[in-house]
C-alpha cells in the first residue's frame, strides 16, 4: 500500500481551499441557508 503526506498549508491558503470546497460541495449547497453550521479550520 502506498502512503503519502501532503505538505502543510499556511492558514490563509487552507482557509481559501476550505471556502472553495464549501462552495462546490453538493451537500453544502443543498443545506445552505437551512442549517446553521459553522465552518472551522483547525
Amino acid at each position: 500500500m502506498s502512503r503519502w503526506l501532503a505538505a502543510p498549508l499556511d492558514q490563509e491558503l487552507a482557509a481559501a481551499r476550505l471556502c472553495a470546497a464549501h462552495q462546490a460541495c453538493p451537500y453544502s449547497h443543498a443545506t445552505r441557508d437551512k442549517i446553521d453550521l459553522p465552518i472551522v479550520l483547525s
